[in-house]
């Protein structure tokens, strides 16, 4: 006899039929801790990760300490999650694959620490790491319950709301968070909290996907007002942020969302977004003339000026659309609220009829940009500027295809376990094509190639392939529709789809966002409507955590977890605190008590012993007091630490500073040789490195010279005439790089440069290309002595040549009359 199917959750939505004992108790804490995460920690500007900015430890910490905190109170939610899984291990009954799956990319992550190229960002990456799938595992627990299902979604949407009207505040001038709002040469961008308005813009675009959805599937018509009255604000603050990508990756958002929706819904969506845009951009230069008088004065807006306008459109857009959906379109809504309508399906009713017709549009509206219409003239004029400037040649695209071409050249050196975290902002001076600055890969996909490898790349789409795949089938087999729950497939696909070209994903608060929202997709998906039959629980319970043996196995796993987060937690909380203080006795007191501030970053670093800025920090500390006492025990403690700096950080341009000066001051020529070769080789694009690679050449020659050992001086002369040959056919790398790309660091012959390569050239009787190189060194101003002594150079290879410059020999004759004594003294000499 053939036994009948039982499916898994074909009703998305349904209240549990289980009669298993519940914690109210843990539930409700669970529910409470992920409530205040969304209301209060976005404002820790939005957590950022891996800011490495180890030279200014002052930023170090105010990136960090955030981080560190959350993790430590996180600790302890992730305690009760373990006794949880163990008290009540019979409610993961359908999701034991889905527990397993949250931990691929801590493990991950553990593997990339193997061949970390940064120690303290590789470890903060697992504690991270840790966070996210403690998040996911909220997101599930929280979403079994059927009011967690109900409420959670709606708290979500509701605390991006509230980041948004926050934002606005700063633009008015109601609230002042650093650089919340700033004017740059092309206009005014609202950062908000993330201090970027790229990351904003990821953000905003989450904030009007949820608005507009919920416009029109909420059941309560209050509540689809309240979306509605949302679309303005967020339009308003996504043009405001100037953000080219996120305006052409919201068309694509609104036709991915269309298709959650039935035909007269996808009207009334399009209906409300149409309504808010008009409105929108009805507004938008007389807001942004107001916040530009707002930060140039440094004075709150007036009502009419700035919420009283904007509160009026957007209650007119909003009442309008609101009338029309729910007076005039909506019918049958009685139907509807059943999610379901007997009545057949036309062909033109489907739901792909009208994506398919929005696409059309999006071809023309593309069209009228590339042949640079007169239609765009209706724009106002800043937003007419910044879609003018969306083409293929945009400096912005072509910088982000160099980044995603580097970043497939660290991959292919680090293809497995990746180099773990912070590898990219280690790494991409090594590997870039040009000498640009960027701490990010903008693209979340290849950063965490890069950081955790192909390993921590399948975990991750094997995790959001599960969670997707069995939540949209979960939607397509389902009889109830419009479900809270399907906020959390619209925060998580359109924060993922911004993230493929910006680093929305390396602030912690929009991550953990991503994996709440995966954890609640997850435990809808994988709710049963009916029991198994025997076979099915035979062969299901194999694996089942809901067993005795693997749910202890499991909850001492979140117990190991939550220890962790724990110790590592308050460590770096305290050494983060214990360095603000050593700061604040070493910037905030006119006398430093060079021993009380040492002992505090001591303390500090025993805390913290990987953290490269509290190292730097110290090293600097150090070298002050040996500069100011010439003490060599000052030196020796900084020379200690360097070594130990070299071990956890081998790419610290600010440990090559720091060596250098050293080899400098003690006159060890041949250790500051080798140190520069061995940095070129690390940032072969750092323009300073070669000039000071030329300038030790002449200096090592020169001391060869005198020591009669000629050889050694034409070795190094040698040598260096050959490394600047290198830097020239470097130089001509960038001929290839389009125009419109911003190079970033100058890259071409200084005079050091000029004066140390040309002087060897000289001596080496290359007398044509030492006056080219001498040429290219003199910059017109020979009032200072180094142009004075290029100049001289310059006239003499000249004259070796039968060659002369009239105009460059009188202006030098005549700013330093004895420079004709010395250009004929040269000429004569004989090397």
């Amino acid at each position: 006899m053939q036994t009948q199917t039982k499916y898994r959750s074909r009703g998305a939505g349904l209240k549990s039929a289980r009669g298993e004992e519940r914690s109210t108790v843990m539930y409700g804490l669970f529910f409470s801790f992920v409530t205040a995460y969304l209301l209060f920690v976005p404002y820790l500007t939005g957590l950022f990760l891996s800011a490495r900015i180890e030279g200014d430890p002052k930023s170090n910490i105010a990136y960090e300490v955030p981080i560190q905190g959350t993790l430590l109170l996180a600790s302890f939610i992730l305690l009760l999650i373990a006794v949880y899984a163990v008290k009540y291990r019979v409610q993961w009954r359908d999701h034991s694959l889905s527990l397993g799956l949250a931990w691929l990319m801590p493990i991950s992550a553990v593997l990339s620490y193997i061949q970390a190229v940064s120690v303290h960002y590789a470890f903060l990456l697992i504690q991270v790491q840790v966070f996210y799938a403690m998040m996911f595992l909220l997101g599930l627990v929280i979403t079994m319950h059927a009011s967690g299902r109900r409420w959670l979604p709606q708290i979500l949407v509701v605390s991006t709301y509230i980041v948004t009207i926050y934002g606005l505040l700063n633009l008015f001038g109601n609230a002042h968070y650093q650089a919340a709002v700033v004017v740059e040469a092309y206009g005014l961008r609202l950062n908000n909290i993330f201090q970027y308005p790229n990351a904003n813009a990821g953000f905003l675009l989450v904030v009007i996907a949820c608005a507009a959805y919920g416009a029109v599937t909420s059941r309560s018509r209050a509540m689809s007002l309240t979306h509605a009255l949302m679309l303005v604000p967020a339009l308003l603050s996504l043009l405001l942020t100037l953000s080219r990508g996120a305006l052409l990756m919201l068309p694509a958002i609104v036709l991915l969302l269309l298709f959650l929706l039935t035909m007269s819904r996808q009207w009334m969506l399009l209906l409300h977004l149409l309504l808010a845009g008009l409105g929108t951009l009805a507004i938008l230069t007389p807001m942004t003339e107001t916040a530009l008088f707002v930060q140039n004065n440094h004075t709150a807006a007036s009502i009419g000026q700035g919420w009283g306008l904007l509160f009026a459109v957007s209650l007119g857009a909003a009442l309008i659309g609101w009338a029309l959906q729910h007076f005039v379109l909506l019918r049958g809504r009685k139907e509807e609220k059943q999610g379901q309508d007997s009545r057949p399906v036309k062909p033109w009713t489907r739901r792909w009829v009208l994506p398919s017709g929005l696409v059309l549009i999006g071809l023309v509206a593309v069209g009228i940009v590339i042949m640079d219409s007169p239609l765009l003239t209706l724009l106002p004029q800043t937003l007419e500027q910044r879609v003018r400037s969306i083409n293929l040649e945009q400096h912005s695209v072509l910088e982000r295809g160099v980044f995603y071409l580097d970043s497939l050249k660290i991959i292919k050196d680090y293809p497995v376990f990746g180099a773990g975290g912070g590898a990219w902002s280690s790494l991409y001076p090594t590997y870039q094509s040009y000498p640009y600055t960027s701490r990010q890969a903008h693209n979340f996909i290849l950063q965490l190639w890069i950081e955790q490898g192909t390993v921590g790349l399948l975990s991750f789409m094997t995790l959001l392939g599960y969670a997707g795949f069995r939540y949209i089938r979960s939607l397509v087999r389902s009889k109830s529709s419009f479900e809270p729950h399907v906020m959390y497939l619209i925060v998580a696909g359109a924060l993922l789809m911004h993230s493929l070209m910006d680093f929305d994903l390396s602030f912690v608060y929009l991550s953990s966002l991503v994996y709440l929202c995966l954890g609640g997709m997850a435990a809808v998906g994988g709710e049963r409507t009916a029991q198994p039959d025997a076979a099915e629980t035979s062969r299901y319970t194999t694996w089942s955590l809901t067993k005795t043996k693997p749910a202890f196995l499991y909850g001492g796993l979140l117990l190991a977890a939550a220890i962790f987060l724990m110790i590592t937690g308050a460590l770096y909380v305290s050494g983060g605190r214990t360095m603000q203080h050593a700061m604040k006795a070493m910037y905030g007191q006119q006398e430093v008590d060079l021993h009380q501030t040492t002992d505090l970053m001591k303390e500090a670093l025993n805390k913290q012993p990987d953290n490269p800025g509290y190292m730097l920090l110290l090293i600097n500390l150090w070298r002050s007091g040996y500069n100011q006492t010439k003490d060599e025990r000052f030196d020796q403690e900084a020379l200690k630490l360097e070594e130990r700096l070299q071990k956890v950080e081998p790419w610290s341009r600010e440990l090559v500073e720091e060596r250098w000066m050293r080899a400098i001051r003690k006159r060890d020529y041949e250790s500051a040789l080798t140190l520069t070769l061995d940095a070129l080789n690390k940032f072969p694009w750092d323009q300073t490195l070669y000039e000071r690679a030329l300038s030790v050449r002449f200096q090592l020659s020169e001391q060869a010279q005198l020591a009669q050992d000629t050889k050694t001086a034409a070795m190094h002369r040698g040598e260096g005439i050959q490394l600047f040959r290198q830097f020239v056919e470097k130089r001509k790398q960038l001929e290839a790089v389009p125009k419109t790309i911003n190079v970033g660091a100058p890259f071409s012959v200084t005079p050091e440069m000029a004066i140390a390569v040309g002087q060897m050239m000289y001596i080496e009787k290359q007398y044509d290309e030492a006056a080219s190189v001498l040429k290219q060194g003199i910059n017109g101003q020979l009032q200072q002595q180094i142009q004075q002594i290029i100049a001289r150079w310059y006239l003499a290879a000249l004259a070796k040549t039968g060659k002369e410059d009239k105009e460059i020999y009188e202006k030098l004759i005549q700013v330093n009359p004895e420079e004709k004594m010395f250009i004929e003294q040269l000429q004569q000499a004989s090397y």
